[in-house]
């Protein structure tokens, strides 16, 4: 009898813990996203909610794990590693990759995803999070939304290029480095920028340029300086020191003018002053000889034309005499050499 009794204990504390089981058991919850489209900002984190949702579609408490990744979006894809990479892993701050969350008797979680901060002027760009499994009292089966496309809308300032110096000077013959630079004022580098330069003459011409007269400089993200080398021609002829202006002229759509666009270099003339002076220094001739031809000549070469001026010393002659003829015919004047 007595074991009777404790079968019959035993029987019903079985059917008691499956009742309490059955009773306290936690009912299947679908984890959904809030939304398909979420915006987010260039240097504000990202948020996006799991939310929880029974057989009617409402809030309620889950308990289990949900798996989930983070992944470069299809258009104008997020950068997500190296020194340029939009989105980061931080403390409670999510980046690109695989991860789980746990929750344990809430009705929503809230996933944030770090966002770095930076003045780069870039598209819009995507990343996408997917819901891919759950676990426990968590599942997909019947989930409205699973996954979610956020769009990082660009809010930056175009890059501006601008000379770094107004003006630069080096003697002909030797190249000159002239650098453009991304001003701190405007944005940074984050999409291919073209930037166009020419020269312009002002004392100059063609003749005096050994490189290139125009040109363009390809700019890449992260870049923030390029070089203009400019080379004169090397020469024998003294002209005088000359200048010239370079100009940016053009950045596409995705750069913009800066404070200095213009830069006057001036080439130092390295040349000797020509000298000029007789071919002789000394001459007799009789008094009968006739005509004499005195010579001047020019050392050295120059672009423009050159007038000399000289005078007469008479020593023991006159140019008229009384009663005699006169000795000779000069008078102070002027040689002219051209150019």
């Amino acid at each position: 009898m007595i074991m009777l009794i404790r079968s019959i204990i035993h029987s019903m504390s079985i059917l008691i813990f499956l009742m309490g089981s059955l009773l306290f058991a936690m009912p299947d919850r679908r984890a959904s996203l809030s939304t398909a489209t979420p915006t987010g900002a260039e240097n504000e984190n990202c948020t996006v909610t799991i939310n929880y949702l029974d057989d009617a579609g409402d809030l309620a408490l889950a308990q289990g794990t949900v798996y989930f990744t983070i992944a470069v979006g299809t258009n104008n894809p997020i950068t997500a590693t190296g020194d340029y990479a939009d989105i980061t892993e931080e403390g409670d701050e999510y980046g690109v990759g695989a991860y789980t969350i746990s929750p344990n008797m809430v009705t929503s979680s809230t996933l944030t995803i770090g966002v770095v901060a930076d003045k780069r002027y870039e598209h819009d760009e995507e990343f996408t999070i997917t819901l891919t499994n759950a676990t426990g009292s968590v599942n997909l089966t019947g989930s409205p939304i699973t996954a979610a496309t956020f769009t990082l809308t660009n809010d930056d300032d175009l890059p501006k290029f601008a000379f770094s110096t107004p003006t630069s000077n080096e003697e002909e013959g030797t190249a000159k480095e002239i650098d453009v630079v991304v001003e701190a004022t405007g944005g940074d580098v984050g999409r291919d920028v073209d930037v166009t330069w020419s020269l312009v003459d002002t004392e100059t011409s063609t003749a005096d340029h050994a490189s290139d007269e125009e040109g363009t400089l390809s700019f890449t993200e992260g870049e923030d300086s390029k070089t203009i080398t400019y080379l004169s021609e090397e020469d024998e002829l003294h002209e005088g020191d000359e200048s010239f202006v370079l100009n940016l002229t053009g950045y596409g759509t995705t750069g913009s003018s800066g404070s200095q666009t213009a830069h006057t270099h001036t080439i130092n003339d390295d040349d000797e002053v020509p000298t000029v002076g007789f071919s002789v220094t000394e001459m007799n001739k009789d008094e009968d000889h006739g005509s004499v031809t005195v010579t001047f000549s020019l050392e050295g070469q120059t672009t423009s034309a050159t007038s000399v001026s000289y005078a007469i010393k008479s020593e023991g002659t006159t140019a008229t005499s009384e009663g005699d003829d006169p000795d000779h015919n000069l008078s102070a004047s002027s040689v002219n050499f051209s150019a």
